[in-house]
Order: C-alpha cells, then sequence, then structure tokens
C-alpha cells in the first residue's frame, strides 16, 4: 500500500536546507509545502526538491499575492488552471491553482 505522503529532504551538515511534502492521491499529487531555509535560497534547492517527485500530475495552490512562487512553478512547466476566489480566510485572497502534467 502507498504512504499517504512522500516527504523529501535536503541536508548539510546535519542541518535540514530544504523540504518537500506530497500528498500521494489516486490520480495525482499534490504539493503540500516547498520550503527552503532563506540562507540558502537561490542554489536550486528547491527544484531539487520539486524533481525529486516523478509521478504526474501535480497540483499546488499558491496565493494570488505570492508572484515569486508563481513564477518559479510556471518556470518548472505548471500551468494555472483555475482560481478559487476569495479561498483564503485570514484576508480573503484567492488562491491560484497550478498542475503540471
Amino acid at each position: 500500500m502507498e504512504e499517504a505522503y512522500s516527504i523529501y529532504g535536503i541536508e548539510e551538515e546535519n542541518t535540514l536546507l530544504g523540504y518537500a511534502i506530497f500528498l500521494n492521491s489516486i490520480d495525482c499529487q499534490e504539493i503540500i509545502k516547498i520550503a527552503v531555509n532563506k540562507e540558502h535560497r537561490r542554489r536550486g534547492l528547491a527544484t531539487k526538491l520539486l524533481e525529486a517527485e516523478k509521478r504526474r500530475p501535480i497540483l499546488l495552490e499558491v496565493r494570488e499575492s505570492n508572484l515569486e512562487a508563481q513564477e518559479f512553478y510556471k518556470r518548472h512547466g505548471f500551468e494555472e488552471i483555475y482560481v478559487r476566489k476569495q479561498y483564503y480566510r485570514d484576508n480573503g485572497e484567492n488562491a491560484i491553482i497550478l498542475e503540471k502534467k
């Protein structure tokens, strides 16, 4: 039986530099979180974490205001497929749904 989540991490000298959590659904993978320590960004670590998951399609949601994340995912082949209006409860912001086939 497949695990519900796939978790990947990158360590250097016993320090966690970044991690990714994917939800394994029947028909897709969903990115729950990709995070890289601020001091280690712009080194390709998020790309390595993203590429660790080979199954497709991959879905994710990102805040409409998070343009940096949207640009990152679009550079890696994700396309916008839907907008969840007023999705985030803290400020009513829209969520952009992206998919990579």
